[in-house]
Protein backbone atom coordinates (compact mmCIF):
# COMPACT_ATOMS: atom_id res chain seq x y z
CA UNK A 1 0.00 0.00 0.00
CA UNK A 2 2.86 2.36 1.05
CA UNK A 3 4.38 1.79 -2.15
CA UNK A 4 1.61 2.54 -4.27
CA UNK A 5 1.08 5.58 -2.83
CA UNK A 6 4.11 6.38 -3.39
CA UNK A 7 4.17 5.80 -7.12
CA UNK A 8 1.08 8.27 -7.28
CA UNK A 9 3.21 10.83 -5.70
CA UNK A 10 5.74 10.37 -7.72
CA UNK A 11 3.37 10.00 -11.13
CA UNK A 12 2.09 13.73 -9.69
CA UNK A 13 4.83 15.22 -9.14
CA UNK A 14 6.41 14.47 -12.79
CA UNK A 15 2.85 15.50 -13.96
CA UNK A 16 3.08 18.73 -12.65
CA UNK A 17 6.90 19.25 -13.51
CA UNK A 18 5.58 18.65 -17.21
CA UNK A 19 3.15 20.95 -17.09
CA UNK A 20 5.49 23.74 -15.44
CA UNK A 21 7.82 23.14 -18.56
CA UNK A 22 4.79 23.21 -20.88
CA UNK A 23 3.62 26.86 -19.50
CA UNK A 24 6.59 28.07 -19.58
CA UNK A 25 7.21 27.08 -22.85
CA UNK A 26 3.99 28.36 -24.06
CA UNK A 27 4.14 31.29 -22.50
CA UNK A 28 7.84 32.10 -23.91
CA UNK A 29 6.16 31.15 -27.61
CA UNK A 30 3.45 33.41 -27.45
CA UNK A 31 5.42 36.77 -26.07
CA UNK A 32 4.05 39.10 -28.75
CA UNK A 33 6.82 41.10 -31.42
CA UNK A 34 6.62 44.67 -30.23
CA UNK A 35 6.17 47.42 -33.24
CA UNK A 36 7.26 50.95 -32.07
CA UNK A 37 5.49 53.93 -33.93
CA UNK A 38 6.72 57.04 -33.92
CA UNK A 39 4.12 60.24 -34.50
CA UNK A 40 3.83 63.63 -34.55
CA UNK A 41 0.41 63.63 -33.83
CA UNK A 42 -1.26 64.27 -30.45
CA UNK A 43 -2.73 61.18 -28.22
CA UNK A 44 -5.68 59.55 -28.94
CA UNK A 45 -7.71 61.74 -26.53
CA UNK A 46 -6.86 64.63 -28.29
CA UNK A 47 -6.35 64.07 -31.87
CA UNK A 48 -9.30 62.01 -34.03
CA UNK A 49 -6.34 61.08 -36.50
CA UNK A 50 -4.45 59.25 -33.51
CA UNK A 51 -7.71 57.25 -32.20
CA UNK A 52 -8.40 55.96 -35.56
CA UNK A 53 -4.81 54.71 -36.19
CA UNK A 54 -4.88 53.61 -32.41
CA UNK A 55 -8.23 51.58 -33.49
CA UNK A 56 -6.59 49.99 -36.99
CA UNK A 57 -3.32 48.80 -34.24
CA UNK A 58 -5.93 47.50 -32.35
CA UNK A 59 -7.71 45.47 -35.41
CA UNK A 60 -4.19 44.68 -36.45
CA UNK A 61 -2.90 43.09 -32.96
CA UNK A 62 -6.34 40.90 -33.10
CA UNK A 63 -6.06 39.64 -36.59
CA UNK A 64 -2.72 37.98 -35.37
CA UNK A 65 -3.49 36.69 -32.23
CA UNK A 66 -1.89 38.85 -29.97
CA UNK A 67 1.68 37.70 -31.64
CA UNK A 68 2.27 41.67 -32.48
CA UNK A 69 1.68 44.86 -30.09
CA UNK A 70 2.29 48.32 -31.06
CA UNK A 71 3.87 50.70 -28.73
CA UNK A 72 3.36 54.27 -29.35
CA UNK A 73 5.10 57.76 -28.71
CA UNK A 74 3.11 60.74 -29.64
CA UNK A 75 3.71 64.40 -29.60
CA UNK A 76 7.41 64.09 -31.60
CA UNK A 77 8.53 62.49 -28.37
CA UNK A 78 10.74 59.87 -30.15
CA UNK A 79 11.73 61.47 -32.90
CA UNK A 80 10.96 64.93 -34.39
CA UNK A 81 9.04 65.13 -38.34
CA UNK A 82 12.59 66.01 -39.73
CA UNK A 83 14.01 63.05 -37.85
CA UNK A 84 11.30 60.39 -39.06
CA UNK A 85 12.44 59.02 -41.90
CA UNK A 86 16.11 58.44 -41.16
CA UNK A 87 14.97 57.69 -37.58
CA UNK A 88 12.78 55.30 -39.02
CA UNK A 89 15.69 54.07 -41.37
CA UNK A 90 18.08 53.46 -38.46
CA UNK A 91 15.61 51.51 -36.10
CA UNK A 92 14.90 54.12 -33.91
CA UNK A 93 11.28 53.10 -34.73
CA UNK A 94 9.89 50.60 -36.32
CA UNK A 95 7.12 52.97 -38.39
CA UNK A 96 7.17 56.38 -39.10
CA UNK A 97 5.04 59.17 -40.35
CA UNK A 98 7.02 60.88 -43.01
CA UNK A 99 5.93 64.34 -44.78
CA UNK A 100 8.02 64.64 -47.66
CA UNK A 101 9.19 68.46 -47.68
CA UNK A 102 9.85 68.90 -44.49
CA UNK A 103 13.43 68.41 -45.11
CA UNK A 104 13.85 70.07 -48.50
CA UNK A 105 15.27 68.05 -50.98
CA UNK A 106 15.86 64.66 -48.80
CA UNK A 107 12.91 62.84 -50.71
CA UNK A 108 12.54 65.77 -53.64
CA UNK A 109 10.67 63.27 -56.26
CA UNK A 110 8.04 62.84 -53.39
CA UNK A 111 8.07 66.87 -52.95
CA UNK A 112 5.36 66.80 -55.92
CA UNK A 113 1.98 67.12 -53.56
CA UNK A 114 3.73 70.72 -52.48
CA UNK A 115 3.02 71.94 -56.03
CA UNK A 116 -0.03 74.22 -55.99
CA UNK A 117 -2.83 73.63 -58.72
CA UNK A 118 -1.82 70.48 -60.09
CA UNK A 119 -5.09 69.31 -61.17
CA UNK A 120 -6.80 67.15 -57.92
CA UNK A 121 -10.72 66.60 -58.99
CA UNK A 122 -11.69 64.87 -56.00
CA UNK A 123 -10.53 63.31 -52.90
CA UNK A 124 -11.18 59.71 -53.88
CA UNK A 125 -8.61 60.67 -56.41
CA UNK A 126 -6.12 62.11 -54.67
CA UNK A 127 -6.20 59.12 -52.08
CA UNK A 128 -6.02 56.19 -54.73
CA UNK A 129 -2.68 58.61 -55.97
CA UNK A 130 -0.96 58.83 -53.00
CA UNK A 131 -1.90 55.26 -51.57
CA UNK A 132 0.23 53.92 -54.58
CA UNK A 133 2.95 56.61 -55.69
CA UNK A 134 5.49 55.98 -53.51
CA UNK A 135 5.91 52.21 -54.17
CA UNK A 136 6.36 52.64 -57.75
CA UNK A 137 9.98 52.64 -59.30
CA UNK A 138 10.35 55.73 -59.74
CA UNK A 139 9.46 56.96 -56.20
CA UNK A 140 11.11 53.62 -54.01
CA UNK A 141 14.36 54.93 -54.37
CA UNK A 142 13.81 57.75 -51.84
CA UNK A 143 13.16 55.14 -49.62
CA UNK A 144 15.78 52.66 -49.14
CA UNK A 145 16.09 51.18 -46.11
CA UNK A 146 12.21 51.51 -45.34
CA UNK A 147 9.38 49.55 -46.67
CA UNK A 148 6.88 51.83 -47.79
CA UNK A 149 3.20 50.96 -46.17
CA UNK A 150 1.41 53.68 -47.59
CA UNK A 151 0.37 57.63 -47.90
CA UNK A 152 -2.35 59.60 -47.42
CA UNK A 153 -3.07 63.67 -48.28
CA UNK A 154 -2.62 65.67 -44.86
CA UNK A 155 -5.69 68.26 -45.66
CA UNK A 156 -6.70 71.11 -48.15
CA UNK A 157 -3.85 74.19 -47.33
CA UNK A 158 -5.81 77.51 -46.98
CA UNK A 159 -4.47 80.88 -46.43
CA UNK A 160 -4.56 82.21 -42.79
CA UNK A 161 -3.43 85.81 -41.77
CA UNK A 162 -3.51 87.45 -38.52
CA UNK A 163 -5.23 90.59 -39.78
CA UNK A 164 -5.73 91.19 -43.25
CA UNK A 165 -8.01 89.01 -45.45
CA UNK A 166 -6.58 88.38 -48.84
CA UNK A 167 -8.59 87.79 -52.06
CA UNK A 168 -6.60 88.39 -54.90
CA UNK A 169 -2.56 88.03 -55.27
CA UNK A 170 -2.62 92.47 -55.16
CA UNK A 171 -3.75 91.48 -51.53
CA UNK A 172 -0.07 90.10 -50.90
CA UNK A 173 1.65 93.26 -50.96
CA UNK A 174 3.64 93.67 -47.80
CA UNK A 175 2.37 90.36 -46.56
CA UNK A 176 4.84 88.35 -45.22
CA UNK A 177 3.23 84.43 -45.18
CA UNK A 178 5.36 81.20 -43.73
CA UNK A 179 4.99 78.35 -46.55
CA UNK A 180 7.38 75.83 -47.76
CA UNK A 181 8.93 74.25 -50.75
CA UNK A 182 7.23 74.96 -54.31
CA UNK A 183 5.08 77.75 -52.20
CA UNK A 184 7.69 80.20 -51.15
CA UNK A 185 7.73 80.29 -55.04
CA UNK A 186 4.31 80.64 -55.72
CA UNK A 187 3.59 83.22 -53.46
CA UNK A 188 6.33 85.07 -54.37
CA UNK A 189 5.57 85.60 -57.61
CA UNK A 190 2.61 86.76 -56.88
CA UNK A 191 3.42 89.16 -54.91
CA UNK A 192 3.58 88.38 -51.19
CA UNK A 193 7.40 87.74 -49.11
CA UNK A 194 7.23 83.75 -48.44
CA UNK A 195 9.30 83.01 -45.72
CA UNK A 196 10.59 79.55 -44.90
CA UNK A 197 9.52 78.85 -41.36
CA UNK A 198 9.42 75.22 -39.37
CA UNK A 199 5.97 74.33 -38.33
CA UNK A 200 7.72 73.90 -34.75
CA UNK A 201 8.42 77.57 -35.61
CA UNK A 202 4.78 78.54 -36.85
CA UNK A 203 2.96 80.03 -33.61
CA UNK A 204 6.17 82.24 -32.12
CA UNK A 205 7.12 83.66 -35.46
CA UNK A 206 3.11 85.15 -35.67
CA UNK A 207 3.32 85.86 -32.48
CA UNK A 208 6.21 88.06 -32.86
CA UNK A 209 5.05 89.33 -36.46
CA UNK A 210 8.41 87.75 -37.95
CA UNK A 211 5.31 86.40 -40.37
CA UNK A 212 1.73 87.80 -40.61
CA UNK A 213 0.34 84.22 -41.39
CA UNK A 214 1.13 81.23 -42.60
CA UNK A 215 -0.37 78.42 -45.33
CA UNK A 216 -1.86 74.92 -44.47
CA UNK A 217 -5.34 73.30 -43.74
CA UNK A 218 -7.42 74.04 -40.64
CA UNK A 219 -7.25 71.13 -39.03
CA UNK A 220 -3.10 71.55 -38.58
CA UNK A 221 -3.52 75.19 -37.21
CA UNK A 222 -5.72 74.23 -34.93
CA UNK A 223 -3.87 71.47 -33.51
CA UNK A 224 -0.59 73.43 -33.54
CA UNK A 225 -2.89 76.47 -31.56
CA UNK A 226 -2.13 78.71 -34.56
CA UNK A 227 -5.54 79.59 -35.26
CA UNK A 228 -5.45 81.24 -31.84
CA UNK A 229 -3.69 84.06 -33.77
CA UNK A 230 -5.25 83.93 -36.95
CA UNK A 231 -8.36 85.37 -37.39
CA UNK A 232 -8.52 85.80 -41.75
CA UNK A 233 -8.80 83.04 -43.45
CA UNK A 234 -8.83 82.93 -47.59
CA UNK A 235 -10.44 80.04 -48.69
CA UNK A 236 -8.14 78.25 -51.96
CA UNK A 237 -11.03 75.37 -52.18
CA UNK A 238 -10.11 71.69 -51.79
CA UNK A 239 -7.64 71.44 -54.28
CA UNK A 240 -4.96 74.26 -54.11
CA UNK A 241 -2.48 72.19 -52.52
CA UNK A 242 -2.79 68.81 -50.30
CA UNK A 243 0.71 67.63 -49.05
CA UNK A 244 1.32 63.81 -48.46
CA UNK A 245 1.99 62.14 -45.73
CA UNK A 246 3.77 58.88 -45.98
CA UNK A 247 4.03 55.97 -43.52
CA UNK A 248 7.25 53.86 -43.42
CA UNK A 249 8.25 51.01 -41.76
CA UNK A 250 11.78 50.02 -41.17
CA UNK A 251 12.99 47.72 -43.99
CA UNK A 252 14.91 45.50 -41.13
CA UNK A 253 12.12 45.42 -38.86
CA UNK A 254 9.70 44.24 -41.82
CA UNK A 255 11.94 41.25 -43.13
CA UNK A 256 11.75 39.66 -39.90
CA UNK A 257 8.14 39.70 -39.72
CA UNK A 258 6.37 35.84 -40.70
CA UNK A 259 4.83 36.19 -43.74
CA UNK A 260 1.20 35.79 -42.58
CA UNK A 261 2.02 39.05 -40.00
CA UNK A 262 3.09 40.97 -43.19
CA UNK A 263 -0.19 40.24 -44.96
CA UNK A 264 -2.37 41.13 -42.27
CA UNK A 265 -0.41 44.39 -42.09
CA UNK A 266 -0.66 44.99 -45.80
CA UNK A 267 -4.38 44.16 -46.25
CA UNK A 268 -4.91 46.36 -43.48
CA UNK A 269 -3.56 49.55 -44.92
CA UNK A 270 -6.35 50.69 -47.36
CA UNK A 271 -8.83 50.59 -45.39
CA UNK A 272 -6.21 52.31 -42.32
CA UNK A 273 -5.19 55.19 -44.73
CA UNK A 274 -9.04 56.15 -45.41
CA UNK A 275 -9.73 56.09 -42.15
CA UNK A 276 -7.06 58.85 -41.47
CA UNK A 277 -8.23 60.56 -44.74
CA UNK A 278 -11.46 60.72 -42.67
CA UNK A 279 -10.41 61.54 -39.29
CA UNK A 280 -8.13 65.02 -41.11
CA UNK A 281 -11.28 66.07 -43.52
CA UNK A 282 -13.40 65.68 -40.52
CA UNK A 283 -11.14 67.76 -37.96
CA UNK A 284 -10.45 70.51 -40.97
CA UNK A 285 -14.18 70.84 -41.64
CA UNK A 286 -14.55 70.99 -37.32
CA UNK A 287 -11.90 73.44 -37.22
CA UNK A 288 -13.37 75.34 -40.11
CA UNK A 289 -16.69 75.63 -38.24
CA UNK A 290 -15.41 76.96 -34.58
CA UNK A 291 -13.10 79.55 -36.59
CA UNK A 292 -16.31 81.03 -38.24
CA UNK A 293 -18.51 80.30 -34.72
CA UNK A 294 -16.13 82.47 -32.69
CA UNK A 295 -16.60 85.22 -35.74
CA UNK A 296 -13.13 85.00 -37.80
CA UNK A 297 -13.20 86.53 -41.21
CA UNK A 298 -13.29 83.86 -44.39
CA UNK A 299 -12.73 85.20 -48.18
CA UNK A 300 -14.98 82.74 -50.13
CA UNK A 301 -13.09 82.91 -53.65
CA UNK A 302 -15.31 83.51 -56.96
CA UNK A 303 -14.00 81.98 -59.98
CA UNK A 304 -12.67 85.05 -61.11
CA UNK A 305 -11.01 85.74 -58.20
CA UNK A 306 -9.37 81.94 -58.14
CA UNK A 307 -8.13 82.18 -61.77
CA UNK A 308 -5.78 85.66 -60.78
CA UNK A 309 -4.14 82.58 -58.49
CA UNK A 310 -3.92 79.75 -60.46
CA UNK A 311 -2.05 82.02 -63.22
CA UNK A 312 1.14 81.57 -61.01
CA UNK A 313 0.66 78.07 -60.89
CA UNK A 314 2.15 76.67 -63.85
CA UNK A 315 5.79 79.12 -64.25
CA UNK A 316 6.17 77.15 -60.67
CA UNK A 317 5.80 73.79 -61.13
CA UNK A 318 7.91 73.93 -64.86
CA UNK A 319 10.70 75.80 -62.29
CA UNK A 320 10.27 72.85 -60.06
CA UNK A 321 11.08 70.41 -62.55
CA UNK A 322 13.93 72.10 -64.21
CA UNK A 323 15.18 72.44 -60.35
CA UNK A 324 15.03 69.14 -59.75
CA UNK A 325 16.31 67.70 -63.44
CA UNK A 326 19.17 69.70 -63.38
CA UNK A 327 20.21 68.36 -59.72
CA UNK A 328 20.15 64.75 -61.59
CA UNK A 329 16.28 63.90 -60.81
CA UNK A 330 13.86 62.65 -63.18
CA UNK A 331 11.45 65.23 -61.62
CA UNK A 332 9.44 65.05 -65.29
CA UNK A 333 9.21 61.72 -65.31
CA UNK A 334 7.83 61.66 -61.61
CA UNK A 335 5.27 64.33 -62.14
CA UNK A 336 3.83 62.27 -65.20
CA UNK A 337 3.71 59.21 -63.54
CA UNK A 338 1.60 61.11 -60.96
CA UNK A 339 -0.31 62.57 -63.76
CA UNK A 340 -1.44 59.17 -65.15
CA UNK A 341 -2.45 58.05 -62.04
CA UNK A 342 -4.57 61.61 -61.84
CA UNK A 343 -6.12 60.31 -64.97
CA UNK A 344 -6.73 56.91 -64.16
CA UNK A 345 -8.35 57.62 -60.80
CA UNK A 346 -10.24 61.02 -61.98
Amino acid sequence: MKKLALLICLVLCISLIALSCATTTQTTTVKPIEIIIASPNPAPEIYTGSAAQLEWSNGVEKATGGRVKFIYYYSSTLLAPPEMLKGTQDGVADIGLWVPGVVPGLTPLSEFGRLPFLGWTSLPQMQSVYGKIFNSPTFSNEYKGVKVLGGHPMGAYQIHTNNKLLRTPADLKGVKLAAEGPLLNFFGAAGGTPVDVSFMDWYVSIERRVVDGLVNSYSTILVTKVSDLTKCHTVMGDYFCNAPMVYVMNQAKWDSLPPDIQKILENSMPAFLDGQVKAIYGNCAAAEKLMKDRGDQFADLSAEEMKLWQAYAAPVVEGWLKEYEAKGYPARAALDEVKKLMEQYK
